[in-house]
């Protein structure tokens, strides 16, 4: 964390690395602690949104674009039921 990362940030293979990482039992140091709100405050931490309800489905993302965009996704649609 302190020694940078800006140029890995959002890396496929940081993300990667990471998740094995925890699940072999890594964690961060004791130094860095936890998350202040959640420790202080645990019942004001918002609810996520159900993302069945919150957020579109790609069938309703793709019929929402004209043809000059889905021509630049430049892929095969013609097994979804649009």
């Amino acid at each position: 964390q302190e020694a940078g990362g800006q140029a890995v940030a959002g890396e496929t293979e940081l993300g990667d690395r990471f998740h094995e990482w925890f699940a072999d039992g890594g964690r961060a140091p004791e130094e860095f602690g936890g998350v202040e709100h959640v420790e202080e405050n645990p019942d004001d931490v918002p609810e996520a949104p159900d993302p069945q309800s919150e957020l579109p489905g790609i069938e309703e993302e793709i019929a929402a674009m004209d043809d000059e965009e889905l021509a630049r996704l430049d892929v095969d649609l013609s097994d979804l039921d649009i």
